[in-house]
């Protein structure tokens, strides 16, 4: 090869690693707990709130299944993994009002959203998911804390 196409093969590569950067960055600020898988229904990646929710860390999770997942019950593991198989494969969607237990130890109501996505070729590429503490949002909204005011603050 010459230099000029070294150069420019170094150039995407870094771009693409800018890109995935920014993307994790992105997906971090969200507030909600996020987490996507592969296609084998293994764990790729997580953000912060993902994190704290849970008291867990993104790299001792990378590469498992939910069936790894000890701070869930047997009985809900084995649910989301048929659920998420199902989607992987389908690229369909679920959404529900569901109990989950964090790491407080207290078990919150929550609404669970999560999508199974497909590769460029159609064939299946994975999951992506999120949820949102309902009894939090219920805790603010009766400690007169202000849930929808217009105009304040950024769209």
């Amino acid at each position: 090869q010459t230099l000029a196409s070294l150069q420019q093969t170094e150039h995407v590569r870094q771009l693409g690693v800018q890109q995935l950067q920014m993307q994790q960055t992105l997906i971090d600020a969200i507030p909600y707990p996020v987490f996507y898988k592969d296609q084998d229904g293994r764990f790729i990646g997580f953000n912060r709130a993902y994190e704290a929710t849970f008291a867990v860390s993104r790299s001792d999770l990378l590469g498992k299944s939910v069936m790894d997942l000890e701070y869930l019950p047997m009985e809900d593991r084995k649910l989301y993994d048929a659920e998420d198989s199902h989607l992987i494969r389908t690229g369909g969607s679920a959404s529900r009002i569901m109990a989950m237990p964090f790491a407080d130890g207290k078990v919150h109501r929550t609404l669970y959203f999560v999508v199974g996505f497909a590769r460029p070729d159609g064939s299946p590429g994975g999951l992506v998911g999120t949820f949102t503490d309902l009894d939090l949002a219920d805790s603010l909204a009766g400690n007169g804390v202000a849930t929808d005011q217009p105009g304040g603050g950024q769209p």
